[in-house]
């Protein structure tokens, strides 16, 4: 005969309970462990009692064994309170530990392989079915090697296309917002500097943040791009109706836009010769410019300096010959037929010093002080060159003096019949000779 629960209440194995045998367990050896039995049973003759469910080991045996240190909790023939829920014995931290970040890692792992687009023919058969909760919002438009996303609003009754993304089949991404396309730095919080995804993240992040109106979010630089695509079509429309002029304006405008924006000032070579024209028309007048900050000009010593380089100085032969010969590397030979013309400019009387030496004195009289400049300029005969070839600090310079600073190469003149006459006779008379000898050295021309 099976043995019988003590435990009040309980009518396990006996005759009268119909509902089958039920395991029942002897007190514990252990004095401790039996002690917490007896206190657990609401009975002091109880020498039999019953354990929940979970606190049995499962091993291929006939009869079940209990684990180690349980003890009876649950009386379903007493009242509630008799019975008490017992928490299992937990796991050693540690262990529980590793066993969370073991399962958050495999977790992670799967996701990020469920993510990866492995190329674009994945994502082009895939994409309705991974973006199916962003394709509510945004229509989607499949083209041979891309996939266009855009959203649509309408602005007095007219459609427009607010913002768009276009994927082409290198993975790299456009984004447009109200037709503005937005550079690598508005893209840098989800994209590498490519711009070419990799996962479905990143498309559902995009798609995400730009479902709302982001206009006024447009980086600075994306600005400027779109400002200097519209400049780039402004010119080529100028240039095709001939309007080069127009062209070279809006190229300095528009690099004055730009430098306001720019964190470091790179001049181009057009806007340097302009400014050096202005510095050297008008110190005064660049000064005012460039402190009142009309516009965004090279600084006097950075023309300077790029003066120094040329090798040019009133009073240095050397240096002069040398700018001379620069200049006229960039003609052509029909260029460097040149016309020679002589002036004076009034200047005062005065001495300076400069670097260690006393300047302005007259180079026809050394212990005298200046009191006008001879100025030699150059111009091209058959070219736009003009340049000063020389300036000398003179003082009372006679035609004697002046003669002798001059060699005169060839004489130009119009066909005037005056001119011809005069010209007939310097050539002897002969309409085939086209010079004539005012030194037997060598031989002066006559150009037409």
């Amino acid at each position: 005969m099976p043995p019988k629960c003590v435990v009040p209440g309980c009518t396990s194995n006996y005759a009268s309970n119909k509902e089958g045998y039920i395991t029942v367990f002897k007190f514990p050896r252990d004095e401790h462990l039996k002690q917490k039995w007896v206190k657990s049973i609401p009975r002091k003759d109880c020498d039999v009692y019953t354990v929940k469910d979970n606190n049995l080991k499962t091993v291929p045996r006939i009869s079940p064994i209990l684990k180690d240190n349980v003890e009876p909790t649950i009386f379903p023939g007493l009242p509630k309170y008799l019975s008490s829920q017992k928490n299992s014995v937990r796991r050693n931290p540690d262990i529980r530990k590793d066993f969370i970040v073991k399962r958050q890692e495999d977790q992670q792992e799967e996701w990020l392989e469920s993510d990866l687009i492995l190329n674009f023919s994945s994502l082009y058969e895939n994409f309705q079915s991974k973006l199916s909760m962003h394709l509510k919002k945004w229509k989607w438009q499949q083209e041979t090697g891309c996939i266009y996303f855009y959203l649509v609003v309408f602005d007095h009754d007219d459609p427009d296309i607010r913002c768009s993304i276009k994927i082409l089949e290198s993975m790299k991404v456009e984004v447009r917002i109200n037709h503005n396309l937005l550079v690598k730095d508005d893209l840098s919080w989800i994209l590498p500097l490519s711009l070419q995804i990799s996962r479905w993240s990143q498309i559902e992040n995009i798609l995400a943040r730009y479902s709302e109106d982001h206009s006024e979010s447009l980086s600075l630089n994306a600005t400027l791009n779109n400002f200097n695509s519209i400049v780039q079509i402004l010119k080529n429309k100028l240039m095709q109706n001939d309007e080069n002029e127009k062209v070279e304006q809006i190229d300095f405008l528009a690099e004055q836009f730009n430098i306001l924006f720019s964190n470091h000032n790179r001049f181009s070579v057009y806007l340097i010769l302009k400014s050096f024209l202005l510095y050297v028309h008008s110190k005064k007048v660049y000064s005012i410019v460039r402190e009142n900050k009309l516009l965004t000009l090279p600084h006097p010593k950075y023309l300077t300096k790029l003066c120094g380089s040329l090798k040019i100085a009133p009073d240095s032969t050397s240096e002069n010959k040398h700018y001379i010969k620069t200049i006229s590397e960039g003609l052509s030979d029909l260029e460097k037929y040149i016309v020679l013309q002589i002036d004076e400019i009034y200047i005062k009387e005065t001495l300076d010093y400069k670097n260690g030496n006393l300047v302005d004195f007259a180079e026809n009289d050394i212990l005298s002080q200046a009191k006008t400049v001879q100025a030699f300029l150059i111009s091209s005969v058959f070219g736009s060159m003009k340049e000063v070839d020389s300036l000398q600090p003179v003082r009372n310079i006679s035609g004697d003096q002046l003669h002798e600073m001059v060699t005169v190469v060839a004489v130009v003149s119009d066909n005037v019949r005056v001119n011809q006459n005069m010209l007939m006779k310097l050539t002897e008379g002969s309409a085939d000779k086209h010079y004539f000898h005012l030194s037997p050295d060598y031989p002066t021309f006559v150009m037409y």
